[in-house]
């Protein structure tokens, strides 16, 4: 199979001899290319641009994009330090409501 990734940092972990980030992740994906293997079946890797219109890659852009809207984030991984420090930055970054507005308190 050819599996088109549009993330050069996904694609670059997948290449690192120990990746640094989504560790879980990462093993994952190469215990499945392993088993690929096993199988006499290769796999390529392929990247793309994102965000251009290629077709296929419009339903995992729109799934991003919704999954940043959520209040709590969801994942079905372990998620690493920097992605939570990241996350929290973010959070930081949010004015805080203002105490003496009443719709905040809703």
């Amino acid at each position: 199979p050819i599996i088109h990734v549009d993330s050069k940092a996904a694609n670059q972990a997948l290449m690192h001899r120990e990746p640094k980030d989504n560790i879980h992740l990462i093993t994952s994906i190469r215990g499945d290319l392993q088993t690929l293997m096993a199988q006499g079946r290769r796999a390529t890797i392929n990247w793309i641009p994102s965000h251009v219109g290629i077709p296929g890659n419009d339903a995992p852009d729109e799934a991003a994009r919704t999954a940043t809207l959520e209040a709590q984030p969801r994942a079905a991984i372990s998620i690493s330090l920097s992605q939570i420090a990241l996350w929290a930055a973010g959070a930081a970054r949010r004015p805080f409501p203002d105490p003496g507005d009443s719709r905040s308190l809703c």
